[in-house]
């Protein structure tokens, strides 16, 4: 009698190849097996796409240096002058900004969100828009919530097999800036229990869009989670102030538009300034194009040059002064030079004070980038859409990886090289980092072909099998 296919020896070593492959990154199975499909232009929106990478990449990093180390006071602003390190300086600070990294998801979301529904309205495309705009809401809450579902579900079982014991190690030697994260996390002695916490955050929590709290999103199971109902809930909204707004005029859909954005912000509803800001960077866009397109005939060979040159120089400041923004210190800001000044002005009904800044810094900087193709430049490389491609997935997975692999390393060097020296403490919080970031890029690349990719294609499947296209 025969063996079955699943039993015989070259089929099982043909599917650990397979496996074996799949658990490469993607850059190195395309250097294996270089794909012979000839590669897709960038969009003209691509520059999006790398802009939401470094910010994922640069969110992580955020979470590695405020776990160790002040990150949230500015340069000399402590009471005796004492902040004067190199990295607080403005500019230099924004490699760990975290709070503006955030920012810019929730605005590129709203450029990108935009930018199909207002291309079709400025065509008066109705019937494409509102199937567009239907489409998009159905498939939203799926896109959004099965990777999140997922992650969360590996890694409660990390945390009731133990792993996540040596994280609560490190943050208790080295004072944890943040120890929650990693000390308060449930741990039950029945596998059920810890399932039944696991069932309990995620309805409670992680698809409970419409907690307006601060800390009401917040999953205890892996905090960072805490934007993505806060991305769904602004989605849902974008998307029906678009559909409220697709007949108007041009110019008073942009006025109506401006007018939301001070309402918001009278609201002191920071996220929904941003997102209505990518709305408003997508229409400008349009403008933009249009009002070059109708210029290009009158514009002589002289002026045309001179008038790049001042334009990127203009857009070149905007982009600046939205980095200097988003350097905005997180604590004791009134305190710090420069700063001073910019916070008295900061509205008493504004809930998070912290965002402010950083928000409007988060729109100069998107806005910027979308006029000057000599910034987008920063974003077009294959460094910055490679991030882009797995951006989500960094998100989800970084902060397993932290626990699991980050902190326990930092830990194990300390303990061997001990905690006196700030060099050698240094020296193990670069050593975890790394580890961290090659990791997480490494696991996220992989979490986006297993489980992002498939549940974008499982949603589309979904829309299409309840209104009827696959019988």
């Amino acid at each position: 009698m025969s063996s079955p296919a699943l039993l015989r020896p070259s089929n099982y070593s043909n599917y650990c190849r397979k496996t074996a492959f799949f658990m490469l990154p993607s850059f190195v199975q395309n250097r294996i097996r270089p794909s012979t499909k000839p590669q897709k232009a960038l969009h003209p929106t691509g520059f999006l796409d790398g802009m939401r990478g470094v910010a994922a990449f640069l969110v992580i990093v955020f979470h590695l240096v405020v776990c160790c180390y002040d990150a949230k006071h500015g340069f000399a602003s402590g009471d005796h002058g004492e902040h004067r390190e190199f990295f607080k300086l403005p500019f230099v600070r924004i490699i760990y900004a975290g709070v503006t990294m955030v920012s810019i998801f929730f605005v590129v979301s709203g450029y990108a969100l935009s930018y199909k529904p207002v291309k079709l309205m400025r065509t008066k495309n109705w019937q494409s828009l509102s199937q567009s705009l239907a489409s998009s809401i159905f498939r939203r809450a799926i896109r959004l919530f099965l990777p999140c579902i997922v992650s969360t579900f590996f890694i409660s079982l990390m945390i009731w097999s133990g792993l996540y014991d040596w994280a609560s190690d490190f943050a208790k030697a080295r004072g944890h800036y943040n120890p929650k994260h990693a000390i308060d996390i449930p741990t039950f002695d029945t596998f059920s229990g810890q399932m039944s916490f696991w069932l309990r955050e995620t309805f409670s929590k992680l698809i409970d869009p419409w907690t307006f709290t601060a800390k009401g999103t917040e999953v205890t199971i892996d905090g960072h989670l805490w934007t993505i109902p806060v991305e769904f809930r602004s989605s849902l909204i974008l998307y029906l102030t678009q559909a409220g707004l697709s007949h108007l005029q041009t110019k008073f859909r942009m006025a109506i538009l401006v007018f939301l954005i001070v309402w918001v912000h009278q609201m002191g509803r920071w996220e929904m300034i941003l997102f209505y800001g990518g709305f408003l960077c997508a229409e400008l866009d349009f403008h933009r194009s249009a009002s070059a397109a109708s210029a290009l005939p009158t514009t002589t060979a002289a002026t045309k040059p001179r008038n790049s040159k001042l334009k990127t120089v203009f857009y070149f400041l905007v982009f600046l002064l939205g980095i200097y923004l988003g350097c905005q210190p997180m604590k004791s800001a009134s305190k710090t030079p420069g700063w001073t000044t910019l916070v008295s002005m900061i509205p008493d009904h504004i809930g998070n004070p912290k965002r402010y800044w950083p928000g409007w810094g988060a729109i100069m900087l998107v806005w910027s980038t979308s006029c000057s193709k000599l910034l987008q430049r920063c974003f077009d490389n294959r460094v910055a859409q490679y991030l882009g491609y797995i951006s989500f997935s960094l998100y989800i997975v970084h902060g397993a990886v932290t626990h699991v692999i980050g902190y326990p390393l930092m830990n194990i060097l300390d303990g061997l090289l001990g905690r006196d020296s700030a060099g050698v403490v240094a020296f193990s919080f670069g050593v975890g980092s790394f580890a961290t970031l090659f990791f997480t890029v490494w696991f996220a690349d992989i979490f986006t072909r297993a489980v992002d990719e498939p549940s974008v294609k499982f949603a589309r499947w979904v829309e299409m099998k309840c209104n009827g296209s696959l019988q």
